[in-house]
């Protein structure tokens, strides 16, 4: 499947976004702030991807692929978690986005970004010049006016006590205590303009049909359920960019649907689980069919409710973690993709952050039948004579892993982990659904197991906040936007805080060797497998697409950086 900005998109993508690029550092217009280094990747080469082959006179629609959608509703709202694509990043735009590759930011609304030294306040410069799509000028008011409207309808920034226009051009914003992650989460709110959201009456409910946006495609040039295209906004502040005339979307249920397409040249860019792609896609074209799988997605997490019994007991969450096969998920389910993930959950995204010791803090993530045996005995977990548990009670161990049914590879992982299980004598089984049905399930802690993801950024902060923060826990019942398990630590509690007092890294560092321990310890959810970005081009239309040596953008089309590949590609001469 393709994950964090995929399957996730089904959140709010105004709460997604700013989930999705936690930064640490800050100084005006930084960029690589966060120092990790750029890591090898699953590529292969397409002959002729260069610009020199491309023309800057826009024309050509580009087709992309995404598993998910049988049917389309027509909805371009970026508060609402059945927003269509592009409504996040290249329709509604943040203040600057992340290159999760190499940490660079890319200054989208605004140009500069700083905070105070006593870091209670945040200061946006904004880009000058920018017009919304019906005409209208972008100013600081439609940037106060968006993240009020996030704070008031999606519970964002309740850290901020005062968010005020100082100037057109100038937003500052100030917090109740000092915070070095604040900024980052502020500079991801996708901005709406003022004048047409005021008269809103449900900003969650309104469905936006007719989009009013800043960013490089707002037009609707066809819409119908099992397609649309989305043309180039003709004033875009990027003078003369986009150079391509639209983004055409078909409807696609599955990876499988997206494969095949892919398969006959139908499509243009995708981000999906593509197995043997060596042999099922670049064989086909060598010259214009490549991909680039950069290790930079995060953490697959098996999720166990810790709101139920068992999975109330750090042991018995350990147990089946030692009970899974993860050689054979990523050999079978991912096709060598993955990669074996440690106690600590954080993966080669943060491997700057991680400490030297860090593969000592726990081995629960190892395969181990025999251990996991003895722990589930010893948790009151007995087998019968048939070799299957029974909870204290007397009835039946037998939870159900729910998974999204258009994650192909997802399901098959989970197939795997109900095997693994029954080694040990849980009857576990698979319930593969609508990832709408599969999240608001996880959302509302109406589950056993949910194959899902974790929350990421640029530092390990925001991986573990939604992990372990008691501020991300919610009741069962209420909706919660990560931390699907439902631990909450007042220990992570104090070392998060700890964290974002101080922008000093070393101090940072420190702080996060005390969080991998931490999560060694408790377990709160349990790593699968760290996994790549999917990125699969064809460049017999369209060139100038991100590749390993070009890494100027993600290679997903759902990522914040999308707008940045979308501006940039051009049709081939």
């Amino acid at each position: 499947m393709r994950h964090l900005f995929g399957a996730r998109s089904a959140l709010p993508i105004a709460a997604l976004a700013a989930l999705g690029i936690l930064l640490s550092g800050c100084t005006p217009g930084s960029s690589n702030p966060t120092g990790e280094t750029t890591v090898s990747a699953a590529s292969s080469k397409c002959v002729d991807n260069s610009l020199d082959a491309g023309s800057t006179d826009p024309s050509g629609v580009l087709t992309i692929g995404r598993e998910g959608n049988t049917s389309f509703s027509r909805n371009f709202n970026p508060f609402s978690p059945n927003a269509l694509y592009p409504t996040a990043f290249a329709m509604y735009e943040p203040l600057f986005v992340q290159n999760r590759g190499s940490g660079e930011l890319d200054p989208r609304l605004a140009t500069e970004w700083a905070t105070s030294d006593d870091g209670l306040t945040v200061t946006f410069t904004l880009r000058d010049g920018v017009t919304w799509s019906d005409g209208q000028p972008f100013t600081a008011d439609d940037v106060v006016f968006s993240m009020e409207l996030a704070k008031a309808n999606l519970g964002s920034f309740d850290y901020a006590t005062a968010i005020t226009a100082t100037s057109p051009t100038s937003v500052q914003i100030t917090l109740e205590e000092p915070n070095s992650q604040a900024v980052y989460l502020l500079g991801a709110q996708l901005i709406v303009p003022q004048h047409i959201w005021k008269d809103v009456p449900n900003p969650l409910e309104f469905t936006n049909e007719n989009p009013v946006a800043t960013g490089p495609f707002t037009e609707i040039a066809q819409f119908d359920t099992q397609v649309y295209e989305v043309d180039r906004n003709p004033d875009y502040w990027d003078e003369g960019k986009p150079y391509i005339q639209g983004v055409r979307v078909p409807a696609f249920p599955s990876n499988d649907s997206v494969q095949l397409a892919l398969a006959n040249g139908e499509i243009d860019w995708a981000d999906v689980f593509v197995p043997d792609i060596a042999n099922t896609y670049v064989s086909r074209a060598p010259e214009t069919n490549c991909y680039w799988f950069p290790p930079i997605w995060g953490t697959a997490q098996l999720y166990l409710n810790t709101t139920k019994a068992p999975f109330d007991d750090p042991n018995v969450r350990k147990a089946i973690s030692m009970a899974i096969n993860r050689e054979q998920i990523i050999d079978v389910a991912m096709n060598g993709y993955a990669s074996l993930p440690d106690s600590t959950g954080i993966g080669p995204r943060y491997a700057s952050w991680k400490a030297d010791d860090s593969t000592d803090f726990g081995d629960w993530t190892q395969l181990d039948l025999e251990a996991a045996k003895k722990m589930l005995d010893e948790a009151g977990l007995k087998a019968g004579s048939d070799g299957m548990r029974t909870l204290p009670d007397g009835s039946a161990f037998a939870p159900t892993i729910i998974v999204g049914s258009a994650s192909t590879d997802w399901v098959a992982s989970s197939q795997v982990i109900t095997e693994n299980l029954k080694a040990v004598g849980i009857d576990a089984s698979v319930q593969a659904q609508d990832w709408s049905a599969v999240i608001d399930e996880a959302q509302r802690g109406d589950f056993d197991m949910a194959h899902m993801w974790s929350s990421e950024g640029a530092t390990p902060y925001n991986f573990y906040r939604g992990a372990m923060s008691t501020e991300t826990v919610e009741p069962v019942g209420e909706v919660a936007n990560e931390n699907f398990a439902r631990f909450g630590s007042d220990e992570a509690d104090a070392l998060l805080e700890e964290f974002a007092s101080t922008s000093d890294k070393a101090a940072q560092k420190e702080v996060v060797a005390q969080l991998e321990q931490l999560f060694a310890v408790d377990a709160p959810s349990v790593p699968l497998f760290y996994g790549p970005e999917f990125g699969e081009f064809n460049t017999s239309r369209f060139v100038g697409f991100p590749d390993e040596d070009n890494p100027y953008a993600d290679p997903n089309l759902r990522s914040p950086t999308a707008a940045i590949v979308l501006t940039t590609i051009q049709p081939r001469k």
